[in-house]
């Protein structure tokens, strides 16, 4: 039962770690997207 129980805490933490670093990389990608598209409208004329 002990065992159990820590196995149910790892899995926890493991899903809280998956949550804040898919959260991270979400957060990542959607300003890569909005630069990426700022570039195609001309913002990258101005910039080189």
């Amino acid at each position: 039962m002990h065992w159990l129980g820590g196995l149910s805490q790892q899995w926890w933490w493991f899903y809280l770690e998956l949550r804040s670093v898919l959260a991270m990389v979400g957060v990542v990608a959607r300003v890569v997207i909005k630069v990426k598209i700022d570039i195609k409208n001309g913002f990258g004329i101005w910039l080189f």
